[in-house]
């Protein structure tokens, strides 16, 4: 069953897990009673009024790591992640202090023949500092920065810049096919008390964990969700080749003209049941 947001990505968290259990195609694992289901509906709604009202202040704890997969490491034995804070390098998150701040992880694409996902995913990262230094600012002049609008300009910005730059020190030839040249997904979560604002470009994921769920609340940037949009049923996507494959990445790729933009989701946390 496809996730929802698929299809209306205004779909609020804390529901699809609902209805995916009530529709499970083994009763088992549905809801025992309907009176279940109602009472789970209910509590989902009042998270969401929750999650909508008012100015609560949070504790935020901040933590980092990144690991190679067991078969990526196989073929490529370098880490293609950069994240941001970085402890390795000395880096810290504003989050604990101010409760404002921003998290990104950008992760280098592995296939390329033209420079390295490892060297792309540090190139976007550190435009990614440059850009939203104003969000980690501690001067009340920098509230304004928080709007969606302004989050979308400064994370196009990142896209451009970094693209630039990689197009710039990536060693290729005139014939050279611009998928082979080194590129990057990138996601970011711009965070302001129970306010988040997370945008990404690629398939790289952020998640809700809570004490019933766990729901990702980014859509991935790829063939497969692609064709689901475009209205095609789930049963022949599934018989399609090349699914996986990424539509929009930040790096040489792209082609002039192009203009690749990151998908913004607003979340707020207040509410969740932790």
């Amino acid at each position: 069953l496809p996730r929802f947001r698929i299809y209306d990505p205004t779909f609020p968290t804390g529901f699809e897990h609902i209805w995916r259990k009530a529709m499970n195609t083994n009763p088992s694992r549905r809801f025992a009673t309907v009176s279940d289901f109602v009472t789970a509906l209910k509590t989902a709604q009042q998270d969401l009024r929750q999650r909508a009202a008012g100015e609560v202040a949070l504790k935020f704890d901040v933590g980092a790591g990144t690991e190679i997969g067991k078969i990526k490491k196989l073929r490529y034995p370098v880490n293609q992640d950069t994240i941001y804070p970085d402890p390795a390098e000395g880096e810290s998150s504003t989050l604990p202090e101010r409760g404002q701040g921003i998290l990104a992880i950008a992760d280098g694409v592995s296939r390329c023949e033209h420079g390295s996902g490892d060297q792309a995913s540090r190139i976007v990262i550190k435009w990614v500092k440059r850009a939203t230094e104003k969000y980690v600012s501690p001067s009340d002049d920098a509230a304004s920065n928080w709007e969606v609008e302004d989050v979308f300009k400064t994370l196009s910005q990142v896209v451009v810049q970094a693209t630039h730059e990689i197009s710039e020190v990536a060693p290729t030839d005139e014939e050279s096919r611009p998928e082979k040249v080194m590129s990057s997904t990138l996601i970011t979560a711009i965070i302001k008390n129970q306010n988040a604002i997370i945008g990404n470009t690629g398939n790289s994921r952020a998640f809700i964990v809570t004490e019933d769920y766990i729901e990702q609340v980014n859509l991935d940037d790829d063939v497969w969700h692609a064709r689901l949009r475009s209205g095609l049923p789930p049963e022949e996507v599934a018989t399609k080749r090349g699914n996986s494959l990424l539509r929009r990445v930040i790096g040489a790729c792209m082609r002039e003209g192009d203009r690749i933009l990151p998908d913004l989701r607003r979340v707020r946390f207040t509410g969740y049941r932790t």
